[in-house]
């Protein structure tokens, strides 16, 4: 039986302009699946959620050019990566999601 990587892949409005989150996400789920398309290896992405937080009514940008903290915005997507395979190791599933964004790991 073989184990299962879960990890999620996120976007925060603090770090990065709100209309860009959705479709920065959208990539990186887009490039982690081109990645592990590996033989032997299955990856099963959960759809995209919204997380919001904060005063609606006072969206503020920063002098940074980023939100400040009176409405923020998070998405978020599930990754579970499964290898029934040898001639891959977990090191380079995790060298390869690392490359897009690095995450914490664990194996359920």
């Amino acid at each position: 039986m073989s184990r299962t990587l879960h990890f999620q892949q996120i976007t925060d409005s603090r770090f990065m302009d709100r209309k860009k989150c959705l479709p920065v996400l959208n990539d990186r789920m887009q490039k982690i699946k081109e990645l592990l398309n590996i033989e032997n290896v299955t990856v099963e992405i959960g759809k995209p959620y919204l997380l919001e937080w904060g005063d609606k009514t006072k969206e503020e940008k920063g002098r940074d050019g980023c939100d400040t903290d009176n409405y923020n915005i998070q998405y978020r997507a599930n990754f579970r990566v499964k290898k029934y395979t040898r001639k891959v190791t977990w090191n380079d599933i995790f060298e390869l999601v690392n490359s897009v964004k690095a995450v914490p790991y664990n194996f359920k």
